[in-house]
C-alpha cells in the first residue's frame, strides 16, 4: 500500500475546516449531489497545490575539497512558501509540461506512492533537476534547509552558516541516554535524538554560493523523469478517469469523504 504521506498534507489542510464546510464538498451548485467520483477529485486538486509547496525541491553540491570521505556531497533542500507556490509551478510547467495536459502537480501527489512506482520515480527524478535549483536560487524564492548536522558544519567551515530556529527533523540518532531537550523515548532502546533544521535564505544562500569555488551544484537534467514521462502521463490519466484508484493508496482520502 502507498504511505499517506500526499495525503496527510491534504487531511492537515482540510482537517481544520468546520463540519459546515465538509458537508460543502458533498454538494453541487445547486440541488444536484456530487458524485463520489467528483468529491476525490474536488480533494485530490486541493491537495497537488499544497504537495508542490510541502515537498520542495532538492539542492545538491558537490565538495571539491573532499578527497577522503568518498561521498563528496551536501544534500539540502529548498522551500517557497505559498505566496511564491504559483510561480514556481508555472516554471516547472513551462519546462517539462508544457505540450500536455497533465501539469506538475498532478505528479507532484504522487511522491512516495509505491503502487505508481512510475509517478513516484518520476516525480524524484524532476525535483533533483539542477536548473530549477539554480532559477530557485537565482530567483531569491523560499529557503534552503539542512537536516544533516554533518552537512551544516562542512558549510559552517566554509563560510555558510544556517540558523536553527526551532525546527527539528525526522532524521536523527539513538542513544542509550540523553539530556537533549527535544529526545523521544524508546521502548527498550534509548532515546531517539532528531536533527535540529537549520534554514538560510535562498538570496543569502547564493550571494553566499556565486563568490565560493569549493562547491558546485551537481548537474542533473532528470534522465529518469524523461524516460518515463509518457508512461506517467498514461498512469496519471488512468487514476483521474478512475478516482477511486485514490480511495485504494491513501486510506486517508476515504476517511475525509467518509467513503
Amino acid at each position: 500500500m502507498a504511505t499517506r504521506s500526499s495525503f496527510l498534507l491534504l487531511s492537515s489542510h482540510c482537517s481544520t475546516e468546520s463540519s459546515a464546510a465538509t458537508e460543502d464538498i458533498q454538494r453541487t451548485k445547486g440541488d444536484t449531489i456530487k458524485s463520489l467520483d467528483e468529491r476525490i477529485l474536488e480533494l485530490v486538486d486541493e491537495a497537488k497545490k499544497h504537495a508542490c509547496l510541502n515537498y520542495g525541491w532538492r539542492l545538491n553540491l558537490y565538495d571539491s575539497e573532499d578527497k577522503e570521505s568518498g561521498y563528496p556531497f551536501v544534500h539540502l533542500k529548498i522551500y517557497w512558501n505559498e505566496k511564491e507556490n504559483q510561480k514556481v509551478i508555472d516554471y516547472v510547467n513551462k519546462l517539462f509540461f508544457d505540450d500536455v495536459d497533465i501539469k506538475y502537480s498532478d505528479l507532484a501527489i504522487f511522491t512516495n506512492n509505491y503502487n505508481a512506482g512510475d509517478c513516484h520515480n518520476a516525480v524524484c527524478s524532476l525535483m533533483e533537476n539542477s536548473q530549477v535549483t539554480e532559477w530557485l536560487l537565482k530567483e531569491s524564492i523560499g529557503k534552503v534547509f539542512s537536516d544533516f548536522d554533518e552537512d551544516f558544519e562542512i558549510l559552517a567551515k566554509s563560510g555558510l552558516k544556517l540558523e536553527h530556529k526551532g525546527k527539528y527533523s525526522c532524521i536523527g540518532r539513538i542513544k542509550e541516554k540523553s539530556d537533549e531537550k527535544i529526545r523521544i523515548k524508546i521502548e527498550n532502546d534509548g532515546y531517539f535524538i532528531p536533527n535540529k533544521i537549520r534554514e538560510i535564505s535562498s538570496k543569502r544562500f547564493y550571494e553566499w554560493y556565486a563568490g565560493q569555488e569549493r562547491f558546485e551544484i551537481l548537474d542533473d537534467d532528470s534522465e529518469d523523469f524523461w524516460y518515463c514521462r509518457d508512461s506517467v502521463i498514461e498512469t496519471i490519466k488512468k487514476y483521474r478517469a478512475n478516482p477511486k484508484l485514490f480511495l485504494e493508496d491513501y486510506p486517508l482520502l476515504g476517511q475525509i469523504l467518509g467513503a
